[in-house]
């Protein structure tokens, strides 16, 4: 990756300033690098580590089997393994299962069950099930039902529901609800949804109004409107403008504008400020953007290179990517990152 190993050996066609570059690197310099991009995900750090010559390639890909184990994403060490041309060990799996469990990945944690033999792939998946109830998670529930080829008892519905109170988890009642037998579907919906009719939620009023056959009246559309306002929500105020035969009125996009420069969300703001027909006052701007409005720069790696006149060595990139990393910009220095591990294919 760094310059160390045959990878580096053969000629590259990238240019003089390149190969200069790659053979510039010493040892301290390869391993800062490594450890800059290391920090800019699994993938980047994947993909340096392979750059390495053996053994350590391998004890590099080691410590990420090991970071892998612990997300509970089962896909990130099945790929790493396969770099050592074998399998997950049961060990493995196991460990897998484990974080799956308590980080109540229960979706991810019945892909991994299924990869165990016979009897404790079943036992894994009650468990799993037993697990899905008590939080309530109605896709789990339903996905390791398959798994297990049974169907679902109207009492463990009712202890999902349960549940899914309990844990808050509301988004997932209705849905429960409809897996109901009739009539007792339609009677618990029709309760459900005229409990919701007071919530503070527009989309939670729609959906209930829409089941119960009724129509939002003008006076509620106003009043979510003037509450999507105060907050801010630049989205929600638009889908409750298009329910509203009128305008908007200038000091109501005034209120948002305000709002929407406190929160300092400048995309939105400007679209706002196109509504009011204005152009934006200094303090605004100052508030908008903060510390960026007064110190702005153009640093991206075009510019920089277009200022130098040839394109930046390795080394160079080094030191930008560092830069980059300490003023928290994540983005260039994933673009920086990229272009590096480009340059050492």
């Amino acid at each position: 990756m760094f310059g160390f190993g045959n990878g580096f050996d053969k000629k590259v066609s990238s240019g003089p300033c390149e190969k200069k570059g790659i053979k510039e690197l010493d040892e301290v310099s390869k391993n800062k690098l490594f450890d800059l991009i290391s920090g800019l995900g699994r993938e980047l750090r994947f993909k340096a580590a392979m750059r390495f010559p053996e053994p350590r390639r391998t004890k590099e890909l080691a410590k990420i089997l090991e970071e892998d184990i612990s997300t509970g994403y089962l896909g990130y060490p099945q790929e790493t393994v396969s770099f050592f041309e074998r399998e997950l060990t049961i060990e493995e799996l196991k460990r897998i299962l484990k974080v799956q469990k308590t980080k109540k990945f229960h979706v991810n944690a019945i892909e991994t069950a299924c990869l165990f033999a016979e009897p404790q792939r079943t036992e894994e998946l009650k468990e799993i099930l037993e697990l899905s109830k008590t939080r309530g998670d109605l896709e789990a529930f339903l996905s390791v039902k398959v798994c297990l080829g049974c169907s679902y008892t109207t009492d463990e519905l009712e202890d999902l529901l349960r549940n899914q109170e309990a844990n808050e988890w509301y988004s997932n009642i209705p849905k429960t609800m409809e897996l109901f037998p009739e009539p007792l579907r339609t009677e618990k919906l029709k309760k459900y949804h005229e409990g919701q009719l007071e919530s503070r939620d527009f989309y939670v009023v729609q959906a209930a109004l829409k089941f119960l056959n009724l129509e939002l009246t003008v006076g509620r559309l106003e009043g979510f409107l003037k509450k999507y306002i105060e907050e801010g929500d630049w989205n929600k105020v638009e889908e409750v403008k298009k329910y509203l035969d009128r305008e908007y009125k200038v000091e109501e996009l005034e209120r948002l504008l305000e709002k929407l420069i406190t929160l300092k969300n400048n995309h939105q703001a400007h679209e706002v400020i196109e509504l009011i027909g204005r152009r934006f006052t200094f303090n605004e701007l100052e508030r908008l953007y903060g510390d960026r409005f007064a110190v702005r720069s153009d640093c991206s790696i075009k510019r920089l290179e277009e200022m130098l006149g040839r394109e930046m060595t390795i080394v160079e990139l080094i030191n930008v990517l560092e830069r980059q990393l300490k003023d928290f910009s994540r983005s260039e220095a994933m673009g920086t990152a990229r272009r590096i591990l480009d340059m050492t294919e």
